[in-house]
């Protein structure tokens, strides 16, 4: 993979990425001092996105099992800690997000897998961020430094990168692969913020009826 290519994949979907940086939802992953409830609804959005992704690696083709399996296990360590963090909050339901969209073609599988494996590379600074949070239940967070323990399958889609040319044709479908896996992150953060919008208006109501 050339720096051309590496660039190109990089400056095309830089928007994305800030669009999940952003992210109301998942803002408060890289907040000094986020209140325990911005971060359980993060959690919630994380949960849900990765078991989008376990959905997909588990239909990775045959060769590129070498990357992705074993595949992490990713949406385990989320559910701990939301329910760390769940004590005080309402989430008997999800709401049902669309069904994957499976890459097609080697391309649009790298490009996935750039946003996947991507996703722990900062990773270490937010487990360190959480370790120093005021609140104890922060404190006992796993994910982040259990994502970040998974930094070196980024490394090999890097080495396997390195073997395409830098085509437009592979520029394509390299940021239509990255596509999907931003989608899918935005799509579960979406999903969470509605879930607490949902959740807080329920609340009010209860606190009508009682008062």
């Amino acid at each position: 993979m050339t720096i051309a290519l590496r660039q190109a994949l990089r400056v095309r979907t830089a928007s994305l990425h800030e669009a999940v940086d952003r992210h109301l939802t998942l803002a408060p992953l890289t907040a000094t001092e986020p209140s325990t409830q911005d971060l359980y609804f993060a959690v919630l959005a994380m949960l849900q996105a990765y078991r989008r992704v376990e959905t997909v690696l588990g239909a990775a083709p045959s060769d590129l099992q070498e990357l992705v399996k074993p595949v992490p296990a990713w949406t385990t360590a989320l559910l701990q800690d939301r329910l760390r963090l769940a004590d005080s909050f309402d989430d008997t339901a999800f709401f049902e997000l669309r069904p994957v969209r499976l890459p097609r073609g080697l391309g649009e599988w790298l490009g996935y897998l750039y946003v996947v494996f991507g996703s722990s590379l900062g990773a270490n600074m937010i487990a360190k961020r959480m370790a120093k949070h005021s609140n104890e239940r922060v404190q006992r967070l796993t994910f982040f430094s259990f994502n970040a323990s998974c930094a070196g399958r980024f490394a090999g889609l890097i080495r396997r990168l390195e073997t395409l040319d830098s085509s437009e044709r592979i520029v394509n479908a390299l940021v239509d692969g990255a596509k999907i896996g931003f989608d899918d992150f935005i799509l579960a953060a979406d999903s969470a913020a509605e879930h607490r919008r949902v959740t807080a208006a329920r609340a009010q109501e209860n606190l009508a009826v009682n008062a």
